[in-house]
C-alpha cells in the first residue's frame, strides 16, 4: 500500500511540475531594448523584432523600461529620458551623463 501511495504521489508531482508552467505567463518589464544609433530589439513578440526610430543615440550604457504587457514606458542613454512616443519627458532633458558603463543596465 505504501508503494502505490508513493507512486501516485510521484506521479501527481510530475504532472504538475509539467502542467502548471504551461499556465505562466513571462513578465515583460525588460522586453525592450534600445541602444546604439536609435536601434532597438524587442522580445515581446515570439520572435525577436528589430524596432528604428528611438529618440536615443546610446554608445555605452542604456536603460528601456517597459510594461507588464511589453509596451514601452520610458528609455534613457543617461543624459535624456524619452517615453514611449520617442519624445523627451518633461524634466528629462540635460540630466548629465549619469551612465557611464560599457554594458546596458
Amino acid at each position: 500500500m505504501n508503494h502505490i501511495y508513493k507512486g501516485t504521489l510521484l506521479f501527481l508531482a510530475c504532472l504538475a511540475s509539467n502542467v502548471l508552467p504551461a499556465r505562466a505567463q513571462a513578465q515583460k518589464e525588460v522586453s525592450n531594448w534600445y541602444f546604439g544609433n536609435q536601434a532597438g530589439v524587442s522580445f515581446a513578440a515570439p520572435t525577436p523584432v528589430a524596432t528604428t526610430g528611438a529618440g536615443m543615440t546610446s554608445y555605452e550604457g542604456s536603460a528601456c523600461i517597459s510594461d507588464a504587457a511589453g509596451q514601452v514606458l520610458m528609455y534613457s542613454n543617461g543624459e535624456q529620458i524619452w517615453d514611449a512616443s520617442h519624445q523627451v519627458m518633461p524634466n528629462g532633458n540635460s540630466l548629465g551623463d549619469i551612465i557611464r558603463l560599457r554594458r546596458p543596465l
